[in-house]
């Protein structure tokens, strides 16, 4: 009988349903509804659902209004009001996006149109119906079910907000022209709303409080947010699951990225953060029963761990490929695409990264069989004739400046260039881009690569567990003397536990040491202080090896320490960009006269030494100081690009006479190429890189045969191929598998 009466009240106000239809048709027809691209059929489904929202609401309040006779009649002038109120205030926001930012804007960020209609009608009935709408909240917090579909749609409606606004920070945070170009994708958009809003649940089902849910995700997802801008502001590449092992070699340097009053900011935002959690955990629970609660909580888990699993599956099943492809997800390059694919999307996509699966016939008769084809046979016990000394001197953020794509007062590092006039000079391929100094470590050090593992490892945090073949421990077992002189803090990186496993002697940690001499730039060991501890180290036992890592030229560039000084860029604006660039090359032509002290040095010294000089990665600058050479590589092709934004100067120096050349290596390749330079046989595992050197001197995202010719994984030939198969193997066996390398050769480490 009551809905008869709904019924009847409802049919003479006909008239205002129609109304209200015909705006929202009117609306969805100049675009400022969703529906446009479908010209009939679109703006007549804005049409129904309006008038079906406006039935619908007004039943609502007309259920809770105190007097129940005649309340519909009431009720629904008052709701058509405020929907055609909403619909005039979403239009009017589209006119002023499109005067204050420009046209189209609207149709670009398509999720404006989802979002600021329903936001407008939940705005207006507030204001001009706030008793009913109060009366509605109160009934559906006292029903069970009504108040978990009230809580859902709370959830669904902030996550939907939160995706948009990150999408948005991609626009006006800064960053690139390339990524200001792009718009998440819609299907992208649906999928990154729908994980954020099973993170919401999954912690509603838990605390049965929404604030609760917010509170804790959302602070989490807008620092996602906010790391991925900062990162693809200066590592020009988006956060993924392995930056959380770099945080501690981040954190003491966040300061001097963000200045004080940001730190400041951050920790009172922290403590009101901890003041509002404390608040809501005080309020009054939803009602929810328990049987709801795990239906809820097991389904948003599910959901959140079937997306990382499609993923991890992807590479050999299809079906889950072409279900990734339908959701919006990035099909190469994931970190490159953190706004097209959207933050979470990016993300999750990188979690299968954590595993690095055993290649394929891992056993103790493949490793045997790979040993066979490529094993080094140098001697482990033997020292070779003339006792040639070893310095590797690895700089921190050291590239050519000439690769900017600027020009400068002077030459920057006039040291390096004359020495590569009079002797090995090149470049070396290193694994990353614009950070990442443990894994050059890491690969100079053990003649292993980083392109067998996951983007974004750090195999000194990771997988050095146990002793390990390297250059160090090589050359150690041949009588050497072998010191690690670092820079950087003893913590960074796990470099304290990681060297003695790798067979150093001894470690110099200058950033310990009291009284060593500081850099100009604040907070490093000047390289100064390096070079005469490199000078030290040599006077001790002979013959000797000593890695040093100088860091004085670290990011950022923004202190102001030579503001005053002669060496500038020529055509240089006044802006902060180019002051940057003005404090690299000032921080470089420093590291270029310690480069020039160290050799000056051992010129004099009678004993043959070879000081291998090597830049880690290139300058971690920003997007703006990096424009020029971006602008460059524009049109190049990707192996070239590659090859351009992973290169440091090389030189090999000698205070002997060695053959003049010019070579292009990777890091991994550098060790067995220096023992051949010392006249030493690369011993067990270096002589498999020997031998990939001796075909592939260069591998990475592509490889380089010794004729220039380029591959990529698909495209290698048959005997390049089987050759890396076996060096992917022995890797994966002394790094992460059981070494039955090491039991088959009957060798220690």
């Amino acid at each position: 009988m009551a809905d008869r009466t709904s019924c009847r009240e409802l049919t003479p106000s006909v008239p205002i349903l129609t109304v209200i239809a015909a705006a929202a048709v009117l609306a969805s027809w100049t675009g400022t509804l969703p529906g446009r691209s479908v010209p009939i059929y679109g703006p007549l489904v804005q049409g129904l659902f309006w008038a079906g929202l406006c039935a619908g609401l007004a039943l609502a309040y007309g259920a809770v209004a105190p007097d129940q006779g005649g309340a519909l009649r009431r009720v629904l002038p008052r709701v058509g009001a405020c929907l055609l109120l909403a619909l005039l205030a979403t239009h009017l926001s589209r006119l002023l996006l499109g005067a204050f930012i420009g046209r189209g804007v609207w149709q670009r960020f398509f999720y404006l149109e989802w979002l600021v209609p329903p936001a407008c009608a939940a705005l207006a009935c507030a204001a001009l119906m706030p008793r009913e709408t109060r009366a509605i909240y109160r009934a559906a917090r006292g029903s069970p079910r009504a108040a978990s579909l009230l809580a859902l749609l709370v959830l669904l409606v902030s996550a939907g907000v939160l995706t948009a606004a990150a999408d948005l920070t991609f626009e006006w945070g800064g960053v690139d022209a390339r990524l200001r170009r792009e718009v998440v994708m819609v299907d992208a958009w649906v999928t990154n709303t729908l994980l954020l809003f099973s993170a919401l649940v999954l912690v509603f089902a838990v605390t049965r409080r929404v604030a609760i849910a917010l509170l804790l995700v959302a602070p989490s997802f807008l620092l996602l947010d906010l790391a991925t801008i900062a990162k693809i502001e200066y590592m020009h590449s988006a956060v993924q699951p392995l930056d959380v092992l770099r945080v501690a070699e981040f954190v003491p340097l966040f300061r001097r990225f963000f200045g004080t009053t940001v730190l400041l900011m951050i920790v009172v935002a922290a403590g009101l953060w901890v003041v509002a959690l404390v608040a809501a955990h005080r309020t009054e629970p939803w009602r929810l029963s328990l049987p709801r609660r795990l239906l809820l909580g097991v389904a948003s888990l599910v959901a959140l761990i079937t997306l990382p699993l499609v993923f991890y599956l992807a590479p050999t099943q299809p079906l889950a490929g072409r279900l990734l492809l339908l959701v919006g997800a990035p099909g190469d390059l994931h970190r490159e695409k953190a706004r097209a694919n959207g933050l979470l999307l990016s993300f999750v996509s990188e979690i299968p990264a954590l595993l690095v699966p055993s290649p394929v016939g891992y056993s103790p008769e493949s490793v045997a069989t790979a040993m066979g084809r490529t094993w080094g046979t140098g001697s482990s016990v033997q020292r070779p004739p003339g006792h040639v000394n070893l310095i590797l001197y690895l700089v921190e953020s050291f590239m050519d400046p000439d690769d900017l794509g600027l020009h400068y007062t002077s030459d920057p590092i006039p040291n390096v260039r004359a020495l590569g006039k009079t002797h090995i000079y090149g470049h070396g391929i290193v694994p990353e881009r614009f950070g990442g100094s443990a894994n050059t470590e890491f690969e100079l050090l053990t003649g292993m690569t980083m392109s067998f593992l996951p983007i974004g490892s750090l195999p000194f945090k990771q997988h050095i567990r146990h002793p390990m073949p390297s250059l160090p421990r090589a050359l150690a077992d041949l009588g050497y003397a072998t010191t690690a002189i670092q820079a950087d803090a003893k913590y960074y990186y796990n470099r304290e536990r990681v060297y003695d496993l790798l067979g150093f002697h001894h470690v110099v940690w200058l950033n310990d040491m009291p009284g060593v001499e500081r850099a100009a730039r604040p907070g490093w060991p000047s390289d100064n202080a390096v070079v005469q501890s490199v000078i030290q180290a040599s006077r001790g036992p002979r013959p000797f090896f000593v890695f040093a890592f100088p860091s004085s030229t670290h990011s950022p560039y923004n202190s102001g320490t030579y503001r005053s000084s002669d060496l500038g860029v020529l055509g240089a604006k006044s802006d902060d960009p180019m002051g940057e660039v003005k404090e690299y090359i000032n921080a470089i032509r420093e590291a270029d006269r310690a480069i020039g002290t160290l050799v000056e040095y051992f010129r004099g010294q009678r004993d043959s030494t070879i000081i291998a000089i090597l830049g880690d990665h290139m300058a971690p600058l920003s997007g703006n100081a990096l424009r020029p050479l971006f602008a460059q590589l524009a049109g190049r092709s990707e192996a070239e690009q590659a090859r351009r934004t992973r290169r440091g100067p090389l030189v090999v120096w000698a205070n002997f006479q060695l053959p003049r050349e010019e070579t292009e290596l990777s890091v991994n390749a550098l060790p067995a190429y220096l023992l051949q330079t010392m006249r030493i046989p690369p011993p067990g595992f270096l002589g498999v890189g020997d031998r990939v050197r001796r075909r592939i001197p260069v591998l990475g995202r592509y490889m380089r045969g010794t004729d220039g010719e380029v591959w990529d994984w698909e495209s290698l030939p048959r005997e390049e191929r089987t050759l890396l198969e076996d060096y992917r193997l022995l890797q994966y066996d002394l790094l992460l598998g059981r070494q039955y390398a090491l039991r088959e050769n009957g060798a220690a480490p």
